[in-house]
Order: C-alpha cells, then sequence, then structure tokens
C-alpha cells in the first residue's frame, strides 16, 4: 500500500481527510510526531493514574489517525510507539498482563482494518481519478479533430475497413490509415478498437 493520493486528490472539499491525505505532504512529519507524542501522554497517563483501561483505549485514537493518513514508513512508526508503549506499560506494572493482551490485539487488529480499507479506497480513488482524465482527454481529443478526421472516424467506428472508407470519402487507403492514427492520438486512443467501442460515448 503506497499511494501519494488523498481523497483530496478527487477535488473535491472535504471536512475530513482521506485515506492516505497526507501522505507525501510536508505536513506528514509534523502528523505523524503528533500521534506518537499523544501515545507517549497516554503512556505517562498509564503510569500515574489506576483508570487502567480507558487511558489505554486512548491510544487507538493517534494510531488510527496514522494508520488512515499516513504513508507506510510513518504509519508502521507510529504502531511500533503504540505497542511498544503497552509493553512497557505492562513492564513497568502500571498495566497487567491481561490487559495488555487485549489492549495490544485490538490495536493490532482495529489498525490493520483501518489500513487495509485506507489502501482498498485510495486505490478506488486513484482510478476513478484516471477515468475522469481519460474522459477529458477525450473530450478534448474530439473537439480537435479536422471535418475528415472525424468523417474517418465515424465509418471507422461504424466497422468500415480502410479501403471501404477510402472508397467512400474518395481518398487513399494509407490516407485512411493516417487519419485513424491521427484520430486514435488526438483521442488518447491506442487502437482503432478502442475507437470502435469509444465512440458513442464520444459523440462519434
Amino acid at each position: 500500500m503506497r499511494s501519494n493520493l488523498g481523497a483530496n486528490g478527487a477535488g473535491r472539499s472535504r471536512s475530513l481527510p482521506g485515506p492516505y491525505g497526507l501522505a507525501g505532504r510536508p505536513e506528514e512529519i509534523a502528523a505523524a510526531a503528533g500521534c506518537i507524542g499523544l501515545l507517549l501522554l497516554v503512556f505517562l497517563g498509564d503510569l500515574v493514574t489506576p483508570v487502567q483501561v480507558a487511558l489505554g483505549a486512548l491510544g487507538l485514537i493517534p494510531l488510527l489517525a496514522g494508520a488512515w493518513l499516513l504513508s507506510d514508513r510513518l504509519a508502521l512508526a507510529v504502531a511500533l510507539v503504540a505497542v511498544g508503549q503497552l509493553v512497557l506499560t505492562a513492564a513497568l506494572g502500571a498495566l497487567s498482563i491481561p490487559t495488555v493482551v487485549a489492549e495490544a490485539t485490538t490495536y493490532v487488529v482495529l489498525g490493520l482494518v483501518v489500513r487495509l480499507y485506507a489502501g482498498t479506497l485510495s486505490e478506488m480513488l486513484r482510478r476513478q481519478i484516471s477515468i475522469k482524465r481519460a474522459a477529458i482527454t477525450a473530450r478534448t481529443g474530439v473537439e480537435m479533430l479536422t471535418r475528415r478526421e472525424r468523417e474517418v472516424a465515424q465509418l471507422a467506428a461504424q466497422g468500415y475497413t480502410a479501403r471501404e472508407i477510402g472508397e467512400q470519402l474518395h481518398i487513399g487507403e494509407r490516407t485512411v490509415e493516417t487519419h485513424v492514427a491521427n484520430v486514435c492520438s488526438k483521442l488518447g486512443l491506442k487502437a482503432k478498437v478502442e475507437l470502435v467501442r469509444s465512440a458513442a460515448r464520444l459523440g462519434l
């Protein structure tokens, strides 16, 4: 899981940052430091107060925030600090072993679930953006077609061969092939087959 793309890359304003929303951004380091700082505060609280479970559960907040917002390395660093603070608290006698095991299990399971969900959602957003960009490129390309290229594209999209198109438009077969290549280039298509599939969507 490695996306630098947060949901804010989708071009919409959001009240909450999307998956990997800070990955690769300048403020990511500060966010990771803040998560670790909160975990250390939870650790200190566990040492000075008998309210073990309530304070331990607070460690989930920075852990899950890191799993949702940060890149792989920093999210892993936050997770290691989270589990480490539980182990150290147990070693110092502030938490019982069963409590540490229960909280560590909760940390690991919820952290993985959030991380996997963030990765899946980030990939979906990436694909959605790619599709939108392709559509914009294609629409712009259609506007750039010459009259002759549009005529050739329309006939090609109907399944006519280069020879048949040439006969209808009274141009050479090689010229038709050149026009088809130019059309595909302008529309961001790789082959005539894609032109046939995309014709209706592009209004050809």
